[in-house]
């Protein structure tokens, strides 16, 4: 039997669609359909079809859109610590008026285990600190300037609606506008920077279809997973299929 009419005998057995309904491959003899994109419920996908090929190649890439729930991300909190903001003149003042007797009569390994605490006891009294969440699903713009300003833009919001002073929702206003402003600076530069690399390498089809790929997944650093197709409702199916771009 034909390998296509194999194939075809196969996805109709494991209730298999295929998505992808045009030729990928076309010279000027032939029009083949070379890329697999199978799904069992069809109503996940939100879109389908065919790029623009690239010159002097007779492959024409395909893309799909799935509707998918995003994957619950970690939240992980980072300890910020404002040396600008430092009270120096506080910080030797402790460190003066602690016992350095105490921590100099003792043995090496207690020593020092106390003269890192006294250092770091002081430093907690003397530089301002907070605490700000990071968010796996980061914009990738979205600098730790910017997080620590959103933070203050938060804070003064909670303090003019417990205030309900003119002064604190004036303060509210110039920070949010501030965040706005410094979003939209960021957002602007990171587009400017991803057009830039894509008009570097628009003579290299690999890697420009590699790049474009990072540019649309919804993670910076590494592709997000996306959920099992389900099977009508009995289960994820335990076969992969991989996407082709």
């Amino acid at each position: 039997m034909p390998f296509d009419l194999q194939l075809k005998d196969t996805l109709i057995g494991l209730g298999l669609v295929q998505v992808i309904d045009h030729p990928t491959r076309v010279t000027d003899t032939t029009a083949n359909l070379r890329d697999i994109v199978m799904t069992s419920n069809t109503e996940r996908i939100l879109d389908s079809g065919l790029l623009s090929p690239f010159p002097h190649i007779d492959h024409i890439p395909t893309y799909i859109s799935v509707k998918c729930t995003p994957p619950d991300t970690k939240i992980s909190r980072l300890h910020l610590w404002d040396y600008k903001k430092m009270n120096i003149k506080l910080f030797v003042d402790l460190l003066m008026h602690d016992d350095w007797d105490e921590i100099m009569n003792r043995d090496v390994n207690k020593a020092t285990e106390m003269l890192t605490r006294t250092i770091l006891e002081a430093a907690q009294k003397s530089i301002p600190q907070s605490i700000i969440r990071l968010h796996g699903r980061d914009k990738p713009w979205v600098t730790q300037v910017l997080k620590i300003e959103i933070a203050r833009r938060n804070r003064l919001f909670k303090r003019a609606k417990s205030t309900e002073t003119q002064r604190s929702w004036t303060l509210w206003k110039l920070q949010r506008n501030k965040v706005t402003e410094l979003n939209k600076n960021l957002k602007a530069t990171n587009v400017r920077k991803q057009v830039h690399k894509l008009t570097e390498c628009k003579h290299d089809p690999r890697r420009y279809h590699r790049l474009l790929k990072n540019i649309l997944s919804t993670s910076r650093k590494t592709a997000s997973s996306i959920p099992p197709l389900e099977n009508n409702g009995s289960g994820p199916l335990t076969m992969s299929v991989k996407l082709t771009f």
